[in-house]
């Protein structure tokens, strides 16, 4: 997938977002957005994949007073 066809993906999958949250969560919305989350995780290389899990697992920093 080239970076116009992913860029094409990722703004589907907004506006499928978008429809879901304006039929609130509606069954439709959500099974299309499921779709889309779908084909946009199978467009990211799994080492990306792996990174962004890592990061997301990462204990917050706090602020110091």
């Amino acid at each position: 997938m080239d970076l116009d066809e992913r860029q094409i993906l990722m703004a589907s999958v907004v506006l499928l977002y978008e429809d879901h949250l304006n039929s609130n969560g509606h069954i439709r919305t959500a099974k299309d957005l499921a779709r889309g989350m779908r084909m946009l995780r199978e467009s990211v290389s799994p080492e990306i994949m792996e990174m962004c899990k890592e990061f997301k697992c990462q204990v917050p920093v706090t602020e110091r007073s």
